[in-house]
């Protein structure tokens, strides 16, 4: 009799596994799609920088120092003149070199029979215009005031947070579309988005020029800000 009952229990269990086996796959993965959607918006730009520097040399560091801060307060004071706000003057870069290869043809020190030592100051800033029919005399007012490196003009949008809220916004439109499309495709249906992340990249592609000032040649155009996003859809 027990060892009837035990067939009897060993049979059940087995249809129950069977029964497992065979139910639908509910809960379990059914299966993804991932796509990426990119939305672009073109903007007029309503800011310029510009990055300017004073590069000089010296056989004295005192010297090198001395003449590089007279020349930038020249620099600064030509800036004030242009009505250009301080707090969009920003120190980008300072150094001290030394010392440094002389240049060819200087003649070595008369003493030593040495070449002389040479010390290098370079001094960047960055200047934030906020007045873009402004850049040719800015440009103009620091080459004469005694700089000598403009590293280039970056016309570019000064607060593009509004903006990339409406590029985020065709950016999903467009990676739900492809997700539908790929859906169809394969004769699935699209489901809900599981998993949603911004691809870090270049969100503003601004006009960069490199044009010296002098009637007008700079054109500030358009500024392209764009906003990816990756997103997971489950398929039903």
């Amino acid at each position: 009799m027990v060892g009837i009952w035990k067939w009897r229990m060993m049979a059940l269990g087995i249809l129950a596994i069977l029964a497992i086996a065979w139910q639908p796959a509910e809960g379990r993965e059914k299966g993804a799609v991932t796509v990426i959607g990119e939305g672009r918006v073109m903007v007029q730009p309503d800011v310029a920088r510009i990055y300017i520097g004073v590069v000089n040399e010296a056989q004295a560091v005192r010297s090198a120092m001395q003449e590089n801060r007279e020349i930038m307060t020249q620099v600064l004071a030509a800036l004030d003149g242009l009505e250009i706000d301080e707090k969009d003057i920003t120190t980008s870069y300072f150094s001290l070199h030394f010392p440094v290869r002389p240049e060819r043809g200087r003649k070595p020190d008369s003493e030593k029979g040495q070449e002389p030592k040479i010390y290098r100051v370079d001094n960047k800033m960055q200047v934030t215009v906020r007045d873009l029919e402004r850049i040719d005399a800015v440009l103009e007012g620091v080459t004469e005031a005694g700089a000598n490196l403009v590293g280039g003009v970056q016309i570019t949008v000064d607060d593009p947070q509004e903006i990339e809220t409406q590029a985020r916004k065709l950016a999903a439109e467009q990676g739900k579309q492809k997700a539908l499309e790929l859906a169809k495709l394969h004769g699935r249906k699209l489901g809900k988005a599981i998993d949603i992340s911004e691809v870090i990249g270049g969100r503003v592609r601004s006009a960069a020029l490199r044009e010296m000032s002098g009637g007008g040649i700079i054109r500030p155009g358009e500024t392209e800000i764009s906003v990816r996003l990756q997103v997971t859809y489950e398929l039903d």
